[in-house]
């Protein structure tokens, strides 16, 4: 089967389409689902720190970042992860973010994990905010 440029390309804009259209509703509707989003994000800050003892230090000098204690990842040929997080400022939390992502290419199967980004700069988490 071979696949045109033009096909990809009306492809990869319906994949990026259904990336932005996620994103829009970034905070859990229900405050029961806020509180377990938070619970879930400190466990796996907790399970971090555990892993990896440098997690304490990391986190406790940077100013800001963001936990996803799950993303769900799947893909046949066309591929997409997902997974709602918080975001941390001055050890506060500051809000609620998601992550979205898709993929076109040779890919197959499932997958969840966790994921941890700290922002360097006020510079980085503008961008991601954005």
């Amino acid at each position: 089967m071979s696949i045109r440029s033009g096909s990809l390309a009306r492809i990869a804009l319906a994949l990026l389409a259904c990336t932005a259209l996620g994103a829009c509703a970034t905070a859990p509707a229900l405050q029961s689902e806020r509180d377990a989003l938070v619970t879930s994000a400190d466990a796996a800050v907790a399970r971090a720190k555990s892993a990896d003892p440098s997690m304490a230090t990391i986190l406790g000098a940077a100013d800001t970042y963001a936990v996803f204690p799950t993303i769900g990842k799947a893909a046949i040929a066309i591929g997409g992860a997902y997974g709602k997080g918080v975001l941390y400022e001055n050890g506060a939390l500051a809000g609620y973010c998601d992550l979205v992502q898709a993929s076109i290419g040779l890919a197959l199967g499932a997958q969840s994990y966790t994921e941890i980004i700290v922002f360097k700069s006020p510079e980085a988490l503008e961008h991601f905010k954005a």
